[in-house]
Protein backbone atom coordinates (compact mmCIF):
# COMPACT_ATOMS: atom_id res chain seq x y z
CA UNK A 1 0.00 0.00 0.00
CA UNK A 2 2.82 2.40 0.86
CA UNK A 3 4.48 1.67 -2.44
CA UNK A 4 1.32 2.66 -4.32
CA UNK A 5 1.06 5.87 -2.32
CA UNK A 6 4.71 6.67 -3.05
CA UNK A 7 4.17 6.11 -6.77
CA UNK A 8 1.02 8.26 -6.73
CA UNK A 9 2.93 10.99 -4.93
CA UNK A 10 5.73 10.90 -7.50
CA UNK A 11 3.20 10.99 -10.33
CA UNK A 12 1.57 14.04 -8.76
CA UNK A 13 4.91 15.85 -8.55
CA UNK A 14 5.72 14.87 -12.15
CA UNK A 15 2.40 16.29 -13.35
CA UNK A 16 3.09 19.56 -11.53
CA UNK A 17 6.53 19.71 -13.10
CA UNK A 18 5.13 19.14 -16.59
CA UNK A 19 2.48 21.82 -16.01
CA UNK A 20 5.20 24.26 -14.97
CA UNK A 21 7.28 23.45 -18.03
CA UNK A 22 4.26 23.93 -20.29
CA UNK A 23 3.74 27.38 -18.76
CA UNK A 24 7.39 28.30 -19.33
CA UNK A 25 7.30 27.14 -22.94
CA UNK A 26 4.05 29.01 -23.56
CA UNK A 27 5.45 32.19 -22.00
CA UNK A 28 8.71 31.99 -23.95
CA UNK A 29 6.87 31.32 -27.20
CA UNK A 30 4.54 34.27 -26.60
CA UNK A 31 7.49 36.55 -25.79
CA UNK A 32 9.38 35.52 -28.91
CA UNK A 33 6.30 35.87 -31.10
CA UNK A 34 5.63 39.29 -29.61
CA UNK A 35 9.18 40.42 -30.34
CA UNK A 36 8.93 39.17 -33.91
CA UNK A 37 5.59 40.93 -34.39
CA UNK A 38 7.07 44.12 -32.96
CA UNK A 39 10.00 43.90 -35.36
CA UNK A 40 7.67 43.39 -38.32
CA UNK A 41 5.59 46.39 -37.25
CA UNK A 42 8.68 48.58 -36.80
CA UNK A 43 9.92 47.53 -40.25
CA UNK A 44 6.58 48.56 -41.73
CA UNK A 45 5.85 45.04 -42.95
CA UNK A 46 2.79 44.48 -40.75
CA UNK A 47 -0.04 46.76 -39.67
CA UNK A 48 -0.11 46.30 -35.88
CA UNK A 49 -3.83 47.05 -35.54
CA UNK A 50 -4.76 44.60 -38.29
CA UNK A 51 -2.52 41.95 -36.72
CA UNK A 52 -4.17 42.38 -33.30
CA UNK A 53 -7.65 42.18 -34.84
CA UNK A 54 -6.72 39.03 -36.72
CA UNK A 55 -5.15 37.35 -33.70
CA UNK A 56 -8.12 38.28 -31.50
CA UNK A 57 -10.25 35.88 -33.54
CA UNK A 58 -8.16 33.00 -32.17
CA UNK A 59 -7.80 34.14 -28.56
CA UNK A 60 -8.84 31.68 -25.88
CA UNK A 61 -8.60 30.74 -22.24
CA UNK A 62 -5.35 32.01 -20.74
CA UNK A 63 -4.74 28.72 -18.92
CA UNK A 64 -4.79 26.77 -22.16
CA UNK A 65 -5.76 23.36 -20.86
CA UNK A 66 -8.49 22.90 -23.44
CA UNK A 67 -7.19 25.34 -26.04
CA UNK A 68 -3.39 25.72 -25.99
CA UNK A 69 -3.31 27.75 -29.22
CA UNK A 70 -5.99 30.11 -27.92
CA UNK A 71 -4.04 30.54 -24.70
CA UNK A 72 -0.86 31.32 -26.62
CA UNK A 73 -2.66 33.84 -28.83
CA UNK A 74 -4.14 35.51 -25.74
CA UNK A 75 -0.65 35.87 -24.28
CA UNK A 76 0.75 37.22 -27.55
CA UNK A 77 -2.06 39.80 -27.67
CA UNK A 78 -1.25 40.82 -24.11
CA UNK A 79 2.41 41.25 -25.02
CA UNK A 80 1.55 43.25 -28.15
CA UNK A 81 -0.69 45.51 -26.06
CA UNK A 82 2.09 45.98 -23.52
CA UNK A 83 4.55 46.77 -26.32
CA UNK A 84 2.15 49.33 -27.74
CA UNK A 85 1.78 51.04 -24.35
CA UNK A 86 5.55 51.06 -23.80
CA UNK A 87 6.74 51.71 -27.35
CA UNK A 88 9.69 53.90 -26.29
CA UNK A 89 11.12 51.19 -24.05
CA UNK A 90 10.87 48.59 -26.80
CA UNK A 91 12.41 50.93 -29.35
CA UNK A 92 15.48 51.34 -27.13
CA UNK A 93 15.68 47.63 -26.35
CA UNK A 94 15.55 48.20 -22.59
CA UNK A 95 12.44 46.07 -22.02
CA UNK A 96 13.84 43.19 -24.03
CA UNK A 97 16.99 42.88 -21.93
CA UNK A 98 15.19 42.72 -18.56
Amino acid sequence: MRRIEAVESRLGRAEESVDGLEEQVRDATAQLTGLLAHFLQEAGLVDGSALRRYLARFAGDDKGREDPVGALVTRVLSILDFQRRHAEDYASGDMIRQ
